[in-house]
């Protein structure tokens, strides 16, 4: 059952952070191993046999949490980076939306700042979210001003609506999900860097997470490859007569 699954990927997900696999690339100062991207990619390469996990924990601490660790102020570090690398928090990574896949850059959703200036209202729709349908916390792509940018969102906030699981043909153990956010308040201090950014960050996110994916995939074609083998020279023929 799907729950069974939840709960199994979420267990599993939690043991492997409780390993430091969640905070490879996080500062010592936000409770991470401060290591380098190489060690990451070491990782990726190790998590292979099961891709739901793989997609679970590679969106997780990879496009999931690297926006915060790169482009986050260190407010917005401290207050995210340590439960994230714990996993008492989940995280997930909110760029594609309906009509625009691959032209990510062009997304509808917008958000507008407060009259106070205390927060953004955030209208839109996000689809094929991995890990959403269990994420605590999401990097949002949005037009701010005519600009794309941007925020980080807590999807525990009221108007964040969460979209039927997909039905996948593999990596089932996985959550993909749309996000549908309705007048969503979200903190003015919950920007990512600055308005106009989204693109720095969405694209240069994307070229580790597409690196890491590639390790990632290498890892489970020398796990093929060593089953292949093993299936060959433990075969034996029947003759039939």
């Amino acid at each position: 059952a799907k729950e069974r699954d939840e709960l199994l990927v979420l267990q599993l997900l939690r043991e492997a952070c409780e390993l430091g696999l969640s905070s490879i690339e996080v500062p010592e100062e936000f409770d991470g191993l401060g290591l380098d991207l190489a060690t990451g990619l070491a990782v990726a390469e190790t998590m292979k046999g099961c891709a739901s996990f793989g997609a679970t924990l590679g969106a997780h601490n990879g496009i999931g949490m690297l926006p915060i660790v790169y482009f986050g102020n260190d407010e917005q570090k401290q207050t995210w980076l340590p439960p994230l690398a714990a996993a008492e928090k989940i995280s997930c990574y909110a760029l594609t939306e309906p009509g625009n896949g691959s032209d990510a850059l062009w997304g509808r959703t917008t958000a507008v700042l407060s009259e106070d200036g205390s927060h953004y209202v955030l209208n839109g729709q996000k689809q094929f979210i991995t890990n959403g349908g269990w994420a605590d916390v999401a990097v949002v792509f949005t037009n701010i001003q005519g600009k794309y940018s941007a925020l980080i969102v807590d999807l525990h906030t009221d108007g964040v609506t969460r979209g039927a699981e997909e039905k996948k043909m593999g990596i089932r153990g996985s959550s993909t999900t749309g996000l549908v956010f309705q007048d969503v308040k979200v903190p003015a201090g919950n920007l990512l860097g600055k308005i106009g950014d989204g693109p720095k960050i969405a694209l240069n996110i994307l070229y580790i997470g597409r690196l890491k994916l590639g390790f990632a995939t290498m890892g489970s074609a020398k796990k093929a490859i060593d089953l292949t083998l093993a299936f060959m020279q433990d075969r034996r023929a029947t003759r039939r007569s």
